[in-house]
């Protein structure tokens, strides 16, 4: 089959990657899959590779966690959120557009900044929408 389009495959930022508990979560899955991991959502490269392998045409990106949610100080969860948005566009939207599109990510801590960014993210941006990731 032909034409699918896979939702919500998940990318990560070097920023992103940061804010992850690295080391709980290479105790449990081990050091060598978790830089794994972190090496794939950062690796357009390696994305676009297994969209050929498994005859996807387009993907819809997001963030993966920890997420803009997982920031407490509201200045720096929308600076991260606008930030990431950037990125994502930036590193993968732009270089592929007939490959990739993005759901924003939003800092929901400050509900104004969320929907400027929401309006900014979709129209300056060319995102289709935000995904809502409940954490806090």
């Amino acid at each position: 089959m032909r034409g699918k389009i896979a939702l919500e495959e998940h990318v990560s930022t070097p920023e992103n990657n940061r804010l992850w508990d690295s080391t709980g979560e290479a105790g449990r899955n081990g050091t060598e899959y978790m830089k794994d991991v972190e090496r794939r959502l950062l690796d357009r490269s390696i994305q676009l590779e297994e969209m050929a392998q498994r005859h996807i045409d387009h993907v819809i990106l997001s963030l993966t966690s920890p997420g803009a949610q997982s920031i407490l100080d509201k200045a720096k969860a929308v600076s991260f959120a606008r930030d990431t948005n950037d990125f994502i566009v930036e590193n993968y939207v732009q270089p592929n557009p007939d490959k990739f599109s993005a759901f924003a990510t939003l800092a929901l801590q400050n509900p104004e900044a969320a929907a400027e960014e929401l309006e900014r993210a979709v129209k300056k941006l060319g995102m289709k929408g935000a995904l809502i990731n409940g954490y806090t």
